[in-house]
């Protein structure tokens, strides 16, 4: 019996220094309710809110330039959007990101792949 507690007491030693004591990342969480009129989910891990609330906002940045993009009710200065080629696009050639170009080809592809149930 004593070597079974000796053979546990040198394991969890061997653990705790293995594991160099160090404090784990926590999960951390945040909403976006803003942004393509639905709610955004955002879990991580990080090292502290601080890091976490970081990478956050760096996420939210660039869904929001998404956001503007591929908006279609709402033009945005500086930027030719969705809206912008539904408003303009039968008149004449509208000049958009090429990110624009990628959403409606892959649309354009899902469409096909489906039948047009995907539209």
């Amino acid at each position: 019996m004593k070597r079974i507690v000796r053979l546990a007491a040198a394991l969890l030693f061997i653990a705790t220094i293995l594991s160099g004591c160090k404090r784990q990342p926590a999960v951390y969480t945040a909403q976006i309710t803003t942004l393509f009129d639905t709610v955004i989910t955002l879990k991580g891990c990080a090292d502290s809110q601080k890091a976490f609330d970081e990478w956050a906002q760096d996420a939210f940045d660039i869904l929001e330039e998404y956001h503007r993009l591929f908006d279609v009710y709402r033009e945005y200065e500086g930027m030719n959007n969705l809206c912008t080629v539904n408003r303009l696009g039968a008149q004449a050639p509208v000049a958009v990101d090429g990110r624009i170009l990628d959403l409606l080809g892959l649309a354009k592809e899902i469409g096909t792949e489906t039948g047009g149930k995907i539209n």
